[in-house]
């Protein structure tokens, strides 16, 4: 209007001045129509239809239609229709028997088909239909190697092949297991298959009737094959019970005559058997031994101790003191009147009856004599050859030498059984001859003796 442009709804002026030159007003009085937009939400389930604008509609979207106002403006209507779907959905489930499945609020344990009207969230009709497998169960059972065990045995349990998984209630997880029960025992093993169902049994162990066994032995005695063995067993359910040996080809269960040794018996009842080991002892004759408080070389009228020193345990003693005297104590004590040789024997024995017995010789003795010659003729006859002291007693130390007139040591030896042959540097000495001896002799006690003389050396 008037060049300008206007697009609401009010009254405009203008003025101007005509050819005349006189003023004019134009006044414009503008009315703006709306244009009308409607928009409509419409939802309906599937298989339903919806009908605006005088046509039917089945699908989900957004629908226009114009038309024109009584003021000639045009105008829209939007439709928005959604459709929702109707379901009709299958479901398979599997269980296993005595398991429940809940369907629709409904608690289900039997294979079938099940079917279920429902509304959905936005009302609409829908079919679910449920397919149902009940699996049975596994059938396991528990094979055994026995049933009635016997203290000590193993058991083999073997439950049904075929399966996925095991658990005893050992803790293996095998099919097959081996078992040492100490008792009358339940074994329960779990399966599982292929569907996941679980199954369970058990098996019921019993221990046979134990065999206990003890008993006493006696032992050996001094290598005389008197060893025994006492056996006392005995069964729970007082069963008769056979005896075999192992070492000893013997069946009783009392074997005598025995050495020292490891002895093994087998006890059964004609279906278990126990083993038990004994050991027979050796226990040695005593090994008779005594002391002398003086040594054995004593001197006639001198008290003196003999004392037992016999290995082991003896309880009896018999002495012989070889001079018709006899003693039957542990310890003797007594002197010798007459000096000689004299033989003493100590015999002992011990509880079991074993005996030993020991000899020693005394040599007792009433001075130190020693016989010496005067002369001597060696000439290689046999007869008086050689010369040497003769002592009466035993030395402790000997000392003899032989000097001839000039003074020179001709013989010399500290040995009472060496003899001179008159020779000296292995030359013989001059016939008729006559050399002097000095013989020093140290006896038992520690006193020194000695002896000084002449010997004729003749051919």
């Amino acid at each position: 209007f008037r060049e300008k442009d206007y697009d609401q709804t009010g009254i405009y002026t203008d003025s101007l001045k005509t050819m005349y030159g006189c003023d004019s007003l134009l006044i414009l009085n503008l009315i703006v129509h709306p244009i009308y937009y409607d928009t409509t939400f419409v939802e309906i389930c599937q298989g339903e239809q919806y009908t605006f604008r005088g046509k039917d509609y089945d699908q989900t979207g957004i629908y226009a239609d114009s038309l024109t106002t009584i003021h000639g403006c045009d105008s829209i209507y939007f439709l928005h229709l959604i459709v929702y779907p109707i379901y009709n959905e299958t479901i398979t489930a599997e269980i296993c028997f005595g398991d429940i499945y809940s369907f629709n609020g409904n608690d289900y344990d039997q294979s079938g088909s099940y079917t279920a009207n429902l509304k959905t969230t936005h009302g609409c009709d829908s079919i679910v239909t449920l397919n149902l497998i009940v699996n049975p169960l596994p059938s396991v059972r528990i094979t055994s190697s026995v049933q009635d065990f016997c203290e000590g045995d193993s058991v083999i349990l073997e439950a049904t092949l075929g399966y996925v998984t095991y658990m005893w209630n050992t803790g293996h997880i095998t099919s097959k297991i081996i078992v040492w029960p100490e008792g009358d025992t339940t074994f329960k093993v779990s399966v599982t298959d292929t569907n996941g169902c679980e199954s369970s049994t058990n098996t019921n162990l019993t221990l046979h009737p134990r065999i206990t066994i003890d008993g006493t032995t006696t032992p050996e005695t001094c290598q005389r094959k008197d060893g025994t063995i006492t056996v006392i067993a005995s069964i729970e359910d007082n069963s008769p019970l056979t005896y075999r040996w192992i070492e000893i080809n013997n069946v009783t269960e009392n074997p005598t005559n025995l050495i020292a040794g490891t002895y093994n018996v087998i006890v059964s009842d004609g279906i278990c058997e126990k083993r038990h080991e004994f050991i027979v002892e050796h226990e040695d004759a005593p090994m008779a031994d005594f002391i002398s408080s003086s040594g054995y070389n004593v001197p006639t009228k001198t008290p003196f101790i003999l004392r037992d020193a016999t290995i082991g345990t003896p309880i009896e003693w018999l002495w012989d003191l070889g001079d018709g005297r006899f003693s039957f104590d542990d310890t003797v004590a007594f002197s010798y009147d007459i000096g000689g040789q004299y033989t003493v024997l100590l015999q002992v024995k011990d509880k079991n009856g074993c005996i030993d017995t020991i000899i020693k010789e005394f040599h007792v003795y009433s001075a130190m004599t020693v016989y010496i010659a005067n002369a001597f003729t060696p000439n290689g006859d046999g007869i008086n050859d050689t010369w040497r002291p003769i002592l009466a007693e035993q030395s402790a130390e000997y000392y003899l030498t032989v000097i001839d007139r000039w003074g020179q040591k001709v013989f010399y030896s500290e040995d009472p059984n060496e003899e001179w042959d008159g020779t000296f540097n292995g030359r013989f000495l001059d016939n008729n001859t006559v050399f002097v001896y000095h013989l020093r002799v140290k006896d038992v006690w520690g006193l020194f003796h000695e002896y000084s003389g002449s010997i004729s050396l003749m051919r």
